[in-house]
Parts: C-alpha cells; structure tokens; sequence
C-alpha cells in the first residue's frame, strides 16, 4: 500500500487555501473547442509549469494555486495566473474560458491529452469517460489532521447543493438545453467512485476504504476519488470538488472565500451539526443541478420542512459570517450575495442564449464579463 494515500499529511499551515481551476481553451474566430493545449502548454515559463497543467482532455488545461495563506495572496496569485494563461492562449491563436461545458462542441471530437494515465482512465470509463468534456473547479483548505479533515468533510456534505445552485455554469450539451442548470454534475455521477460520499467518521475508516480500493487495483492514487469532497492525503487538505467553473472572475473569488470559512465553522462547532441522510443530501444536490438558485430543498435543520434554495444560501452566509469576517473575505462574499440577486452562470447563458440567437455571441459576451 501506498503510504501517500494512507497516511494523512498535516498541512502546514491550518485552514490555508489552494484553488484548482480547469479552463476551456477556445477557437478566437467561431468560439468552438481547440485541441490546442499541447502547443499552449510548451510556451509556459519555467515558473509557471507547476501552476499552469495540462488536463484530460486537449482542449482543456488547469491553474492551480500554490498554498495560499489568506483570500488575498489567493487572488493575487489567481489573477496572475489566469491573465498569463490568457496571454499564452492568444499566442496559438485562441481564448481561455471560464466554464463547465461547452455548449455545442461535440464530444467525439474532443482529443484526450497525451498523458498515459489518462489513457487509463479512458480505457476503463468507457463511454461515460468518453462523454466526459467537463471543467470543475476545486477548492483545498489546510487541516490539521485527517480526522478533522473526514470530520469537516462528512458534515460539510448537507451544504454542498447550495454551492452547487451558486456556482451552475452548465445548461448546455451537444448544442441543446439540458433543462439542467448543472448538467456537469450529471455527466460526473457516471463515474465510478463520484458524487455525494457516505458518512467516513474517521481518517482510520477512511484510510481502510481506500486501502481496500487500491488493493483491488480500483485506484493508484486519492485522484482516482472523484468525490464532491474529499480529505487529500498528500496535500493535508479537504478537498471541494462539487463546484462548476463560474464565468466571473470575482465569483470564482467568492466562492473560494466562502468555502474556506464554511470549512473553519465546521472545525471549530463543538456539537455534530445535524445530517438528515444521504438520500436527502444527494436529493438536494439533485435539485440544485436541476433548478440551480430556483431549487426546492429539504431542510438538513428540520427534514419534515423544505426550503427554498435562496434561503439555504441565506443561512449559510449568516452560518460563516463571523470566519468571514475573521479572514476578511468579507466583500468576496459580498459577491455571492449579488448572484442570489441577479442569478448565476446558467441563468445569464439561458437569457444571453434567447437574445443574442448564436452561441458565438453568446460566448463572446461571457466571456468579455470574466473580469467585469
């Protein structure tokens, strides 16, 4: 057995945070998919190799944040990151895009990146990999050990839809609309070993199942966990993988903060926080992919009553508001609350969709709002 997967490295740093964020690279002049990851990727300086990645597929890459002390070094560093892969993607003559799929190209087409384990992976996916043209954004926090981490990820689950609803990028597959504000989520729960995990209790529970996994030759390592959360043992992180990419630069931001300090509450409560069960939570995420922001949930508080989402939301935000504080991310949570104004991704897609007649201009205008 792998010691990496089983035994939980402390981060060095408590509640520091980390941001994975998987992009879309797109052709400038009809704003389909590009296959150009290879040739993009060869131009990245040397101090950036680490931060700027390939991914699954070739019209794909990822930015990843190193380990971050608060919400600004996060922003700072993101921005940074991002307006660089800009640059390099301009240079092969496309644009980097904020999404979880696109809304047209179709999968077929879409070349997997030259990386033996991904060929792997697709050999055994099949046809639920092959369909597979998703971007997801990741969110790591430092902590102190792997029971808090399963502790924090076990209780954080009833919360996840909500993060979900806020984030929905997605309506869109092989050019129609999926009646799905999320339909990312619904491509993911194909995989194995994905969606809402069961209750772990421990790190020495959690350790045993992957211990099992990985000695039935399921999986070499915790990447092979496609979980909407998961502790990550190497990094000494929970890792918040449920989110679609939002299509603004500032939301990305919000969300980030708001799952930090959601991770510190949860740490720190004294008393278990109330689980009303599995089929409820995944119910609710179900709902969230559905109807985003509009969704109907069970109330994890009183599972007799329902909410509406917005509310949810509400009481999260009043839930984290003092770690918020505490951290300053204060005005990145300021954000959030806009988009329970004015909607999320999903929601401006559907409306520029109706208006502007083409997804050419529809994309073109979303993405000239990324840093707005």
């Amino acid at each position: 057995m792998t010691a990496k997967l089983l035994n939980f490295t402390p981060s060095t740093q408590e509640y520091s945070i980390g941001v994975e964020v998987e992009m879309q690279l797109l052709k400038i002049g009809d704003m389909s998919l590009a296959a150009t990851a290879r040739q993009m990727l060869m131009r990245v300086p040397d101090r950036y190799t680490s931060r700027i990645k390939g991914e699954f597929r070739q019209c794909m890459f990822e930015i990843a944040t190193d380990v971050c002390a608060d919400i600004n070094q996060l922003g700072e560093e993101l921005q940074d990151l991002l307006r660089r892969a800009e640059v390099l993607a301009r240079e092969t003559g496309c644009i980097s895009f904020a999404g979880s799929l696109h809304p047209e190209s179709p999968w077929p087409e879409q070349q997997i990146s030259n990386d033996e384990r991904y060929h792997e992976i697709m050999a055994e996916l099949q046809e639920s990999g092959r369909r597979l043209i998703t971007q997801g954004m990741h969110v790591h926090v430092g902590m102190k050990s792997g029971d808090d981490a399963v502790r924090v990820c076990d209780a954080i689950r009833v919360h996840l839809p909500v993060l979900l609803a806020l984030s929905a990028s997605s309506p869109f597959y092989n050019g129609h609309d999926t009646g799905f504000q999320s339909y990312r989520s619904i491509l993911l729960e194909d995989l194995p070993r994905s969606g809402m995990p069961g209750t772990l209790i421990n790190w020495q529970r959690c350790s045993t199942l992957l211990g099992v996994l990985q000695n039935a030759g399921l999986i070499k390592s915790i990447r092979e966990i496609w979980w909407d959360v998961r502790p990550h043992p190497e990094l000494g992180t929970l890792e918040i993988r449920v989110c679609d990419v939002p299509h603004k630069f500032d939301e990305i931001m919000g969300l980030a903060a708001l799952i930090q300090a959601l991770v510190i509450t949860l740490d720190r409560m004294k008393e278990k926080p109330p689980f009303p069960g599995l089929d409820i939570v995944k119910s609710n995420k179900w709902a969230a992919a559905r109807h985003g922001l509009e969704a109907r949930l069970i109330s994890h508080n009183d599972p007799r009553k329902s909410v509406s989402c917005l509310e949810a939301a509400e009481e999260l935000f009043a839930l984290v508001h003092d770690a918020a504080r505490e951290n300053g991310s204060m005005s990145q949570l300021g954000t959030l609350k806009r988009v329970l104004r004015q909607g999320n991704g999903a929601g401006r897609l559907l409306a520029l969709h109706k208006r502007q007649g083409t997804t050419q201009d529809m994309l073109r205008e979303i993405h000239g709002e990324f840093w707005a």
